[in-house]
Order: structure tokens, then C-alpha cells, then sequence
């Protein structure tokens, strides 16, 4: 009875904590969708440059509008692996580089019959373009079971730093911006 009654206490201990620990994300999550309902509503503002990416956080700065002005180097994008409501595909992140640094812009999803880039041509601008987007902090874990193979070219998550690398980015932020649909 004795080892009944401890394992018992164990049991209604552990499903305690399980719940506090619950509420406590509860309350996370709710304040992380108030923070995101503002900033990605606000006016947009000019994106960080090096001097201030120290500061760059999830908690102050993720999902926040922000805009730039520079030219896309389409020679260098990347395609991150994607399941979307659409199905299965890519996100088109292309670097887009302003007088002082370079920035990931994730330009949208296409399919996999879009994936080559001679397929989205017409989408590709050459001249100087302005972005507003969401700022959004580098997704350095790989998705799922799968990691990033850069050698490859097989990317599973938006990780800025090892992208840059791959790609010899200039200056990088160490964040991307998920373009607006415009």
C-alpha cells in the first residue's frame, strides 16, 4: 500500500506541474500573439543596419514591418524546402543588397515545378527595388528530422548565417525579411 500510495503522490505530482507548466505557455503564447499583431500591423520601419543588429531580438524586434531599398542578386538565391496550405515546395530566399549591407529577403513559395529559375523570370527584377516585409530571426535548426546540407544545396530551414556563407553574402543581417505579398 505504502508503494501504491508514494507512486500515487508522484503521479498527482507530476500532472501538477504538467499543468502549471501548461498555463505558464498559455500565457506566453498569448502575450507572443499580442506582440505579433501589433508589430505586423505598425508602420513599417527603415530595416536595422549593422550598427544596430547587436540589438536585433525575437523578443523586441521578430515580426516587426520593416522596409528596404536595394538590388536582388537573383544569381544567389536559395530554395528552402516548404509544406504550405499549397503543398509542398520552396521558399525563394533572395539576397537583396543595400549600400551597407546585404539582407535574405524571402520572396514567397513556389511549387516544385517552379524551381528552376529560368521559370520565374518574369518575377525577377534587375533595377532597385523597395521590400516592406516582416523582420524575421534566422531559423538555424534544421526542420524536423532533417538538417541543412549546404554542399548539396538541400536547405530545410531559413538559417541566415550558414546561407551567407554558402552563398558569399556581403555584410549579412543576421536576420531575413518574409516580403509583403505586393
Amino acid at each position: 500500500r505504502a508503494v501504491i500510495a508514494g507512486v500515487a503522490l508522484l503521479m498527482a505530482a507530476g500532472l501538477v506541474a504538467l499543468g502549471v507548466w501548461q498555463l505558464e505557455r498559455r500565457e506566453w503564447k498569448h502575450a507572443l500573439i499580442a506582440a505579433v499583431a501589433e508589430r505586423s500591423h505598425g508602420h513599417p520601419i527603415p530595416a536595422p543596419g549593422p550598427a544596430a543588429w547587436s540589438k536585433v531580438s525575437a523578443e523586441t524586434d521578430a515580426y516587426r514591418r520593416v522596409t528596404v531599398t536595394g538590388h536582388f542578386q537573383h544569381d544567389r538565391e536559395t530554395l528552402v524546402q516548404a509544406v504550405t496550405g499549397l503543398g509542398g515546395g520552396f521558399w525563394v530566399l533572395t539576397p537583396l543588397e543595400t549600400p551597407g549591407f546585404t539582407v535574405l529577403v524571402n520572396r514567397g513559395f513556389v511549387p516544385p515545378a517552379k524551381r528552376d529559375r529560368a521559370t520565374r523570370a518574369a518575377g525577377n527584377t534587375t533595377g532597385p527595388v523597395t521590400v516592406v516585409g516582416l523582420l524575421r530571426i534566422t531559423e538555424p535548426d534544421g526542420g524536423f528530422l532533417r538538417s541543412n546540407n549546404p554542399p548539396a544545396g538541400k536547405w530545410y530551414s531559413r538559417d541566415v548565417a550558414a546561407i551567407s556563407t554558402a552563398q558569399r553574402l556581403t555584410n549579412p543581417a543576421p536576420y531575413f525579411i518574409d516580403a509583403d505579398t505586393a
